[in-house]
């Protein structure tokens, strides 16, 4: 019998119900504080109505984005030399003794000028060099963070491993120019448009007192998109 009804006369077909509207999209929202794109869930009815709203006239300052006045470098660091609880030194750092300056850091930040070809900014330190600063000695149970390019990322985390500090994560800067245009750089195979910053904590499997600094990570995104000065 199939469809037909008691007369062979084959049944109408229903008309398809409207469809319905989407519970949610996604979004890339602009977070001024963090200056990062984030990427989030926002459940929205599209025949809702749209609510704009405008505040009355002088539109107030939070509407816009400060940017910090221009500071002359000698300003600055006579801002940082008068802060009480911060020191700022400048030494060799491959030829001193760094834990005279304390063995109980709870975190290590190191930016070396790289030693690599085709690098826009390149520098004299070598792979070999920062093996020798004794991370383990001045953050025995803390964090070391070290920006890095994409030539030597494995081979620091290499160094790293061997000093008993375990991968935690990573935040890449992508290199934006005053245009807001992506920078593509020299380099030895692709441009070079990014630079990452890696994660390191000691293993609190060997250090089990390392578990007391306490990590939480962040909901925000780990790339954060800025002007290469």
């Amino acid at each position: 019998r199939g469809g037909a009804g008691a007369t062979g006369v084959p049944r109408e077909k229903k008309p398809k119900p409207p469809p319905k509207p989407p519970k949610q999209h996604m979004i890339t929202a602009y977070n001024s504080d963090n200056q990062m794109l984030m990427r989030k869930k926002k459940f929205i009815d599209p025949r809702a109505p749209v609510v704009l709203k405008i505040p009355n006239h002088p539109i107030p300052e939070s509407w816009g984005r400060v940017v910090k006045p221009y500071c002359p470098p000698a300003v600055i660091a006579a801002e940082q030399n008068a802060l009480k609880d911060c020191v700022h030194v400048t030494v060799p750092i491959l030829r001193t003794d760094l834990t005279a300056y304390g063995t109980d850091f709870l975190a290590v930040h190191v930016n070396p000028p790289w030693d690599i070809a085709a690098s826009p900014d390149r520098g004299g330190i070598t792979l070999e060099e920062i093996a020798t600063i004794p991370f383990q000695k001045l953050a025995p149970y803390g964090f070391v963070f070290i920006w890095v390019e994409k030539e030597n990322l494995s081979a620091v985390c290499d160094v790293m491993m061997r000093k008993q500090f375990v991968y935690v994560e990573n935040m890449t800067w992508v290199h934006k120019k005053p245009n807001n245009v992506i920078a593509g750089s020299a380099a030895r195979y692709l441009k070079r448009s990014h630079r990452t910053m890696l994660m390191f904590r000691r293993d609190v499997r060997q250090y089990p007192k390392a578990k007391e600094v306490e990590l939480r990570h962040q909901r925000s995104a780990d790339v954060t998109l800025d002007v290469v000065q």
